[in-house]
């Protein structure tokens, strides 16, 4: 089912969205969708709130599953190595 969507545009941005159309090479009615989708998918899908759950529950995570990581020397010393530095001019 279709439904119309009335949207109260003054003569200037009705032009201007007619000449972006235009430029595109689609009618206004497929500019104004594809706009719309694109708003749509620039906005993040879950709330701040939702985030910041998800941020909470990972932080409770027991140090039984955590996955063990290296510190920044051990890093260091692995990518010097995988590198080899000390050869490097």
């Amino acid at each position: 089912m279709s439904t119309r969507l009335h949207v109260v545009l003054d003569d200037d941005e009705l032009a201007r969205y007619r000449d972006c159309a235009a430029r595109d090479g689609v009618n206004l009615s497929t500019w104004v969708r594809m706009a719309l989708a694109l708003a749509e998918r620039s906005r993040p899908r879950k709330t701040p709130e939702e985030r910041m759950a998800a941020i909470r529950r990972a932080m409770d995570i027991p140090d039984s599953a955590r996955v063990p990581t290296p510190t920044i020397e051990e890093l260091r010393r692995g990518f010097d190595a995988m590198y080899d530095v000390d050869t490097v001019a």
